[in-house]
């Protein structure tokens, strides 16, 4: 695979968690229908390689399903750098989620 696919394979799969569709495709997977199930099979295979995938091109042992790994990971990456600042403001604003309010 490209490495620009795998890119956005990856990129598809966050923006699927974030948005809680993996609740909805899970559901999907009770529906008796061979072509819908043959679709989520497929998700759920090419899931899991990009995972594999992603977590060998990041570092070595990290734990991408680790909020602390990852939250780490990318602390350290942006320290002392420009970016440090966007990710201190990205923070800021994830300090605004509500887990007794899904609206925020």
């Amino acid at each position: 695979m490209k490495i620009d696919n795998k890119r956005i394979n990856i990129q598809m799969y966050f923006l699927i968690l974030g948005l809680n569709l993996l609740e909805v495709l899970n559901t999907l997977r009770d529906v008796e229908d061979e072509s819908l199930q043959l679709q989520c099979d497929v998700y759920y295979e090419e899931e899991h390689e990009d995972n594999e995938q992603l977590s060998e091109d990041i570092s070595d042992g990290l734990d991408i399903t680790s909020h602390n790994d990852v939250f780490t990971a990318l602390f350290n990456k942006v320290a002392n750098t420009p970016q440090s600042s966007t990710l201190l403001s990205v923070l800021r604003g994830l300090l605004l989620i509500d887990p007794e309010d899904p609206q925020r």
